[in-house]
């Protein structure tokens, strides 16, 4: 299991920083600028998600969810979707990975390959990339003229949606001559995309673009963001691709805690045995 390694780094970038602003414009503009830095959504996110992990570090000790780790996993297995209506009654972070209890995996978990409102992208998809539609005579493009509330990135009237549709062919193509690459590979290679560069800030790991999940207490995988890349992975049938599990039932992360404490097989519960080649246990597995 990794750790905040990047922590140090980041932290002695942000000192450099103000130490310039305070030798350019003074400590008054240091103040202001810190309490700026501090005021943004992504810092404070951040800054829950590291105090999150503290906390169940202390709680779980070996087995405690790293928030930036990555699982790898078969697309297919993933034929579930979170209600995003009702996550708001979660508590979740979206730079970090939390644990809950309750029965959220109960009533906010769906059955299905995506969300109703994704389901003319996922047809759309199949029938430009397995069957060879141009994409004007898919149910998406149609959906994007006559739509005026639709996502900006699929907006016609601001030249978005020709555009979007290209990045899409390339991605496909991509994934399917190289295979799939993580958010860091592509960060490191220069190659995200400029809105994407845009939306992370130098603090925050690149990990936390990456396609998420939810796991229930049963194991099961589900659909949490990043919903284009998953399709395409389904469709191209790749297998072993990178997650991040950004929310764990405590009955599931029970059992992680579980298999990583056992010298054996044998000090396992029937439960947990059943568990142990799950992808998100490959972690725990000593």
């Amino acid at each position: 299991m990794s750790d905040f390694s990047e922590l140090p780094k980041r932290c002695l970038q942000l000192g450099r920083t103000s130490w310039d602003v305070y030798h350019r414009e003074g400590a008054a503009q240091l103040i202001k600028s810190v309490a700026n830095f501090l005021s943004t959504h992504d810092s404070r996110e951040y800054a829950l998600a590291i105090l999150e992990y503290c906390k169940y570090k202390h709680e779980y000790g070996s087995s405690a969810p790293h928030p930036h780790d990555l699982v790898y996993i078969n697309p297919v297995e993933i034929n579930k979707w979170i209600d995003y209506t009702k996550i708001q009654e979660i508590d979740y972070l979206e730079h970090g990975t939390v644990i809950r209890d309750g029965d959220w995996d109960l009533q906010f978990v769906r059955e299905g390959r995506t969300k109703p409102r994704f389901k003319k992208m996922a047809k759309s998809f199949e029938r430009h990339f397995e069957e060879g539609t141009p994409w004007e005579d898919t149910e998406l493009y149609q959906y994007a003229l006559e739509t005026p509330d639709i996502h900006e990135m699929y907006d016609p009237d601001n030249g978005n949606l020709e555009e979007r549709l290209s990045k899409l062919d390339e991605l496909y193509k991509e994934l399917d001559e190289v295979g799939y690459k993580t958010q860091r590979e592509l960060d490191y290679q220069g190659l995200l995309s400029e809105r994407s560069s845009a939306e992370i800030p130098w603090f925050v790991p690149p990990e936390v673009h990456e396609i998420e999940i939810a796991v229930t207490r049963n194991g099961d995988l589900v659909w949490w963001g990043g919903n284009h890349r998953l399709h395409l992975t389904k469709i191209l049938q790749l297998k072993g691709i990178p997650v991040r599990v950004v929310l764990r039932h405590k009955n599931w992360q029970d059992l992680r805690a579980e298999i990583a404490r056992a010298d054996s097989i044998g000090e396992l519960s029937q439960k947990a045995r059943e568990q142990i080649t799950h992808p998100d246990m490959q972690d725990v597995i000593t």
